[in-house]
């Protein structure tokens, strides 16, 4: 029996301590019933044939003491003692228990030897009694031990050296019985002891993650309350910190499941070491942790703090003779400042997080209340985009594009507009959050597809020339798969030709994971004799390199740098548009500038060669209506005064770029 609750750890010890005073509130109302009915017909019983100090003063004595103890037990009947006071009150009924048990057993010897030792009421009253006090006590083994033996052994020593047989025959039958009370109290409490150990099993399994052995969601969500309750009785600060490993998907798919899976044991192993000793670390699912910092005081509520926790955990990992980055983003929230209860405060580290993971990997961020300002904007931007796709009120405008040498209008950008039901017509800017979210930008996409498509099949069906219409795709879209064949598809399904369309794309889609799948599309489009445009491009994501790799037939100059256009050449801007229409010119690729809105502008873009332009000053973006009326324009007297076309470089025509031998796969 011993040697199980020794093997148990500190924390079972605590518990099953918590146990056995629970079982012990619901025993101690019998107990105190079954030791006053016994002392009270015991004294009725030797009353007149014992001296009145015996049989008088001592039963009163006792149940006076039985009457304090009731009074103690009733006041403090509803209070749930800390894991330190458990223990002291353990150990102080077992004192008691035995200071009873010796008076008891003192008191039944005297009687005994004033000559009731022919009277089995004495005997017998005793040993109902230690053995109804020892079920009493059951669920704690010392007390009930105590009671039996220092409460029976004084009365089963004397019978047993009375020298008159049957007094003998009474003691040796009572040792026989006192025994097995002993031994049933011993399997008692290994039973109890046994299902605590198996009850703490069970609990692992269902509060313990299997993969890193760490806490799990279940129990991380407990300890969080508990720590928040400590918190505000003493009032303390608890720091929480939400983590998200950096790429781990590229881990996964580059190296392998089994190369990500230490990798989370490690990452998991690395915050258990640096976690104060009264610190939760627990994995919340996937390549996400999260860590409890209980107990703060006012001056480590703060930024460092996290940081010192995490300090070195970015360093590099050997898996197999390979180096794998453990890189990680983190955010921060502080109790009672940026949360009031559990569920607000992991928000506010979401959020927190959020914001790092926006930053770029192995950023550390706290919460500002800004940012549950900036969720609550995303978050209305995600219900406004989910009502307009459920009840139609996605519609396309059309931008046109203009020829700079002629003026004449070459073709148009599909540009999504939605419908407010008090605001009318919107630009995506107000719905920019969906736009982020995976599923939301390719319904989207998918919207704005079939919504175009249906207007170019009306204008060919109308024998309107219209000539390419450039639709935009979003990671999103390669990130879901099959973007080829889902537009490609469509195509087929409105009979239009693939050579009518452009898809403009940023190079934001060319890192990462996506850049395999990106290049598959791509050429896949290619092949079918789609226009592939690269949008924005000089903002800060251009590169050589993929103007080599992936089929681009169109570079759109972005409007950061155009606006800032004037007639010298000498501005930073003119100099990054030049480069930028150089290059284009010596691969073979066309050249789109945006937002042109001055006739210097204009005059000094088709002065350098570039071919087509977009802007408001030649026309906003319009309902698919005016579409045919804008085909006739012409927009060379708008983009200069004398109406003179200068000398220039030859317009570069587009080049259509296949994968020869081979067509082009999109999965």
């Amino acid at each position: 029996m011993h040697n199980q609750y020794w093997r148990l750890p500190p924390e079972l010890k605590a518990e099953l301590q918590a146990e056995q005073f629970q079982i012990l509130r619901t025993q101690v109302p019998i107990l105190y019933a079954v030791l006053t009915i016994n002392t009270g017909i015991l004294a009725f019983s030797i009353h007149g044939l014992a001296p009145p100090f015996l049989s008088i003063i001592v039963p009163v004595c006792f149940l006076g003491l039985i009457l304090i103890r009731v009074i103690v037990w009733l006041v403090r009947r509803n209070r749930t003692p800390d894991p330190a006071k458990t223990s002291a009150y353990l150990t102080n009924t077992t004192l008691v228990a035995a200071v009873v048990a010796i008076a008891l057993g003192i008191w039944g010897v005297a009687l005994l030897k004033n000559g009731l030792g022919d009277k089995p009421c004495v005997p017998l009253f005793m040993a109902l009694g230690a053995v109804a006090c020892s079920f009493c006590l059951a669920s704690l083994p010392r007390a009930a031990f105590a009671t039996i033996i220092f409460a029976t052994a004084p009365v089963i020593c004397w019978l047993l050296f009375s020298g008159l047989t049957e007094q003998v025959a009474t003691g040796l039958n009572l040792l026989l019985i006192f025994a097995l009370i002993l031994r049933l109290v011993g399997n008692q409490y290994d039973y109890l002891v046994d299902r605590m150990i198996t009850h703490s099993q069970v609990r692992s399994l269902a509060y313990a993650d299997s993969l890193t052995t760490l806490p799990n969601r279940t129990l991380f969500a407990e300890r969080l309350d508990t720590s928040l309750n400590e918190a505000d009785r003493t009032g303390g600060h608890v720091g929480l910190v939400v983590l998200d490993v950096d790429h781990f998907k590229s881990v996964n798919d580059a190296m392998g499941h089994a190369a990500g899976d230490a990798l989370l044991k490690e990452i998991g192993a690395r915050l258990a070491r640096a976690v104060p000793a009264n610190g939760t670390v627990a994995r919340l699912g996937g390549d996400e942790f999260a860590i409890i910092l209980p107990g703060l005081r006012a001056e480590e509520a703060h930024a460092e703090t996290v940081r010192a926790v995490l300090h070195g955990l970015d360093r590099p990992m050997l898996f197999e003779g390979r180096l794998v980055n453990a890189s990680v983003s983190a955010g921060a929230a502080m109790w009672p400042a940026d949360g009031g209860d559990a569920e607000e405060l992991l928000k506010s580290a979401d959020l927190a997080l959020y914001a790092a993971k926006a930053q770029g990997g192995g950023a550390i961020r706290g919460f500002v209340p800004a940012l549950r300002q900036g969720m609550e904007r995303r978050t209305g931007m995600l219900s406004e985009a989910r009502g307009a796709l459920k009840e139609d009120r996605i519609f396309p405008f059309y931008q046109p594009k203009v020829r700079l040498v002629t003026g004449e209008v070459i073709g148009f950008e599909a540009l999504l507009r939605w419908h407010h039901p008090e605001k009318g017509p919107q630009a995506p800017d107000a719905i920019s959050a969906a736009f982020e979210d995976n599923e939301l930008a390719t319904q989207l996409t998918d919207r704005m597809m079939d919504l175009v498509f249906a207007d170019m099949r009306g204008w060919l069906q109308a024998g309107i020339g219209f000539g390419k219409i450039a639709i935009n795709g979003s990671p999103a879209d390669f990130l879901r798969g099959r973007f080829a064949s889902r537009l490609l598809e469509r195509l087929e399904r409105f009979e239009i030709p693939p050579s009518l369309i452009e898809l403009e794309i940023t190079e934001s889609v060319f890192f990462g994971q996506l850049a395999e799948s990106v290049e598959r599309t791509l050429n896949a489009l290619s092949y079918a004799g789609t226009t592939i445009a690269l949008d924005d491009f000089g903002t800060g994501y251009a590169s050589l390199s993929h103007l080599k790799q992936f089929p681009v037939d169109v570079l759109k100059i972005d409007r950061s740098f155009v606006s800032k256009l004037t007639d010298t050449d000498e501005e930073e801007d003119a100099a990054i548009v030049g480069a930028v229409l150089n290059l284009a010119q010596n691969l073979g690729i066309m050249t789109v500038a945006e937002g042109i809105e001055s006739r210097a502008q204009a005059a000094y873009l088709r002065r350098k060669g570039c071919d087509l332009g977009q802007g408001y000053l030649f026309s906003q973006a319009i309902p698919a209506s005016l579409v045919p009326g804008m085909i006739h324009r012409r927009f060379l007297p708008v983009m200069s005064e004398d109406h003179a076309i200068p000398a220039g470089p030859r317009p570069a025509a587009p080049r259509n770029r296949v994968v020869q031998g081979r067509r082009a796969v999109d999965r």
